[in-house]
């Protein structure tokens, strides 16, 4: 194997490790986390507003009740009077009469709501227990794909300790440099110049990486490779 050979196999190891480790920071879960989140959400605002319809309309209906009373107090006074008491009484009457009316009209309309939002409870209660039992079964699932990946990484992690060591110090010094600085460690040479900086070799320096050596460009230190040729490694950055 040349010395390409295994810079290419080191490139292909990092390379797989960096999706793997992508793969790991996913979350897995956050769609069910969604779902379940807006489903139990949607149930604990349903339960409120059911709630406080509940509360006003029994507010309420103690308040008509005491107004009722009021009123029919009033009304029994007026029978007995005549003249300017009754005048009086009809002054304090009116607005309590317009008062009932409007209290009458917004009972009416919580009792529609309540009507309205008691039979949602059950859907929704429905939906919040299903998206949580959804989110606890794809938990096992997750830590099944989690477990993989990382028993990938470690062998991968193992694999390139192997390789890494074939390489001359310096050459795997320019690697991991250029690994860091360009996000790359190794840059392909295309029509005789370097495929970063774009300085042109020497002919001599090019028979040399032709044969299969390892070398830095003298330019900007990135390790140079010649293309792959033939088929690619096999892609295993399948979702796990």
């Amino acid at each position: 194997m040349t010395v390409q050979q295994i810079l290419w196999q080191l490139h292909d190891l990092d390379q797989q490790g960096t999706r793997w480790n992508e793969q790991l920071e996913r979350d897995g879960l956050s769609v069910y986390r969604q779902r379940s989140e807006r489903a139990r959400q949607a149930l604990a605002a349903c339960m409120q507003r059911m709630s406080e319809v509940e509360s006003d309309l029994e507010r309420r209906q103690q308040s008509l009740v005491r107004l009722e009373s009021e009123i029919g107090q009033l009304q029994s006074e007026l029978k007995s009077v005549h003249g300017y008491e009754a005048s009086v009484l009809n002054h304090r009457l009116q607005p309590l009469l317009l008062h009932k009316g409007q209290q009458e009209e917004i009972l009416l309309q919580l009792m529609l709501e309540q009507e309205e939002t008691g039979p949602q409870l059950s859907p929704l209660r429905s939906e919040a227990e299903e998206a949580a039992q959804e989110l606890e079964e794809a938990r096992s699932e997750e830590q099944e794909r989690v477990a993989i990946l990382r028993q990938r990484l470690a062998q991968a992690n193992e694999q390139r300790l192997l390789v890494a060591k074939s390489l001359e110090v310096e050459l795997l010094a320019a690697y991991e440099r250029g690994r860091k600085c360009y996000g790359l460690g190794l840059q392909e040479v295309k029509t005789g110049r370097c495929g970063r900086c774009r300085v042109e070799f020497p002919d001599h320096f090019q028979r040399l990486l032709k044969q299969g050596e390892g070398m830095a460009c003298p330019t900007c230190q990135v390790v140079l490779v010649q293309p792959r040729t033939g088929q690619g490694p096999v892609n295993e950055s399948r979702q796990v």
